[in-house]
Formats: structure tokens, sequence, C-alpha cells
């Protein structure tokens, strides 16, 4: 499959650069290689090559074990690691905007987003397909630098949050791993972490009691319904006791009842977790359902339409949709897209 490829392990260095310091034949050893200098937490930051990652069995739902960056106050620490995930509470994006170069042009996927998500608040930001709803979550993630604009997270100095522990990401996929048991697909992120085993696994247990999966550890995801599936990749992102939990589309490929349902669940979790979250849609009364707000982006490259705060009161029930007041909320956000 490879042919005559070879495969790198790359380190980041304190003059943030990365390096080679292993080649590999084979894609899949490669990966192996960096996710044992991952644990090892020796370097500032892991990843593979491209070609490794394309080649690489398993490849997408490993991707997030590529890159590891530490953050605990070292004055080492390049800006760009120290900044690498973030999260969304007290989270000030100052007409941030991002921009990518793509076939030698400049591309501007964000301009003038300007929000702010204090602790608690479950916030939904919606937008048509492509306008730059998830670069906005992979740039509160670290995932992407912004070209400008600030961004503030936690203190306005950036203290008492660390990246790596203090954000929880779930996918439009649950991107489990296949060959784990649903408990130790949910252990994924503790075992990066480091996080004592026995003190991690029995918040495990207490999460998938949580999102109602209580006798499905030993399960294996296949055995396990699309809307099970997400509710494991939920556990799974609030296993480190995360600050802010960020949600793109996570049940955009669920069947309509299924999604509804899995809707309900989430405002009972946030609820009862009492996490921060930032949620990702394109459906407009899915928006208004779940958010205590409701940011409005346009389409790319995505500018803020508005900042709808939702007084529609909690817990809210499916026949919500019916009341009046939901209905001006969804209207208002089809005028504001242009939509009506």
């Amino acid at each position: 499959m490879s042919g005559s490829l070879t495969f790198d392990v790359l380190v980041l260095s304190g003059k943030a650069q990365w390096t080679s310091i292993s080649r590999w034949p084979d894609a899949t050893a490669a990966q192996n290689e960096a996710r044992k200098l991952i644990a090892g937490k020796k370097h500032l930051g892991v990843k593979v090559s491209q070609e490794t990652f394309d080649h690489a069995e398993n490849r997408f739902k490993e991707k997030t074990l590529f890159k590891h960056l530490k953050n605990d106050g070292d004055s080492k620490v390049p800006a760009a690691a120290s900044r690498s995930a973030t999260a969304a509470f007290d989270d000030d994006d100052d007409d941030e905007y991002d921009e990518f170069e793509t076939r030698g042009e400049t591309f501007l996927a964000v301009s003038d987003v300007t929000f702010d998500v204090t602790e608690g608040e479950l916030v939904a930001l919606v937008g048509p397909s492509g306008c730059g709803k998830t670069t906005v979550l992979k740039m509160i993630a670290g995932l992407h630098d912004h070209s400008g604009g600030d961004m503030q997270i936690g203190s306005t100095d950036g203290t008492g949050f660390s990246a790596d522990k203090d954000i929880g990401m779930v996918f439009q996929q649950p991107l489990l791993l296949k060959w784990r048991k649903v408990l130790e697909n949910v252990l994924l992120p503790a075992e990066i972490l480091g996080i004592p085993m026995a003190e991690a696994r029995d918040r495990a247990r207490d999460l998938l009691n949580l999102v109602g999966l209580n006798g499905f550890e030993g399960s294996y995801p296949y055995e396990l319904s699309g809307g099970m599936q997400q509710r494991a990749a939920i556990a799974r992102s609030l296993v480190h006791d995360p600050k802010v939990v960020l949600m793109d589309e996570p049940f955009g490929a669920l069947d309509a009842l299924t999604r509804e349902s899995m809707n309900i669940e989430l405002l009972r979790i946030w609820s009862e977790s009492k996490k921060t979250i930032l949620f990702v849609t394109h459906g407009i009364q899915e928006a208004v359902f779940l958010g205590s707000r409701v940011i409005v982006l346009t389409s790319s490259p995505a500018r803020m339409a508005g900042d709808i705060k939702v007084d529609l009161p909690y817990p809210r029930k499916l026949e919500i949709k019916t009341h009046e007041d939901f209905g001006v909320y969804t209207r208002q956000i089809y005028g504001l897209l242009g939509m009506t």
C-alpha cells in the first residue's frame, strides 16, 4: 500500500520547529511510535507526517492522538503551543478572523466574529453549511491559529486554564476505536493525560450511567446504535472533567427521531454536569431548542449576524417547539440569514 514511501515521526522543539526524529517504512508503525512519545510527555509536541496520516490504519479514529502539546507554564513553550487547546467560557473573540492559504491564494474563512460565553452557559452556534462554524470551534480549541483579533479564556491573562485538561470535544462522528470496548474508549483522554486509572475508571462508569449507557461498559462500538455511540463520545469528552465542552454538529448524522431524543438527553446531561458547552449546528430549531443563547453566523466568510438570548424556560421538552415564542426566535434567525 505504501510502496517505497517512508513515514516520519516529528517532535516540536523549543524554537517552535517540527523536527523529524525517526523514519519508518510502515505508516502504522510510525503512528504507534508517535503514540509512545505522546504517552511519555517528554516533548512539547508530537505528530506524524501527512503521508503517515494518509496511509496509517484507523487514521481518522486516532487523529487526535497525533499531537500532544504541553502547557504547564513552561516559558519555553512556543506561543503556538501555549495556545494549544482553548475553550469557551468567558471567551471574548474580539473581531476575530482566520485566513487560510490554498493553491497560493489567501482564503478568508472567518471574519468579524465577536461574542462572550460565560461559565455554565450552553451557547449554540448556527449558520449555513460551510460558513466557518467548525473553523471557529477549531480556533477556540487551538487546532487553528487565528490570523487576527483576540481570544481570552478564563481570566484575562489565561492563568488557571490548561488547554489539554480543560477542553472536551465531541465530533460530528463518534470516532470510537473499534477494537476498544465502550469503557476503554471513554478512558482514552484519561490515559493520554496520565490521570490515575482507578479514579478515571470510577468517573467513566459514573459518566456512562449519566449518559444512559449503564450496562454497556463491556460492549464494542459495533454493538451500539448511532445514538448510543454518540452518548459514549459525550462521556469520553467529560472523563477528564473539562471546564468547557465543544460540540461540532454531534447529532448531524443521526436520524430525525434519534436526534431529537439526543437533544433532550444533552439538556439533561448539561443540567447535571454544569459544564459550559459551545454547540455548533446548522439546524435553526435545534439551536433554539438547546441554547440559552444563539450566535448566528452568515455564509462564508463567517460574520456575526446576531447574538440572540433565548428566554425559554429549562428544562425544555419537545412540546416547546409548538410554543409561539419558539416560532418567534426561529423566524428571527431565518431573517438574519436572509431566508424569509
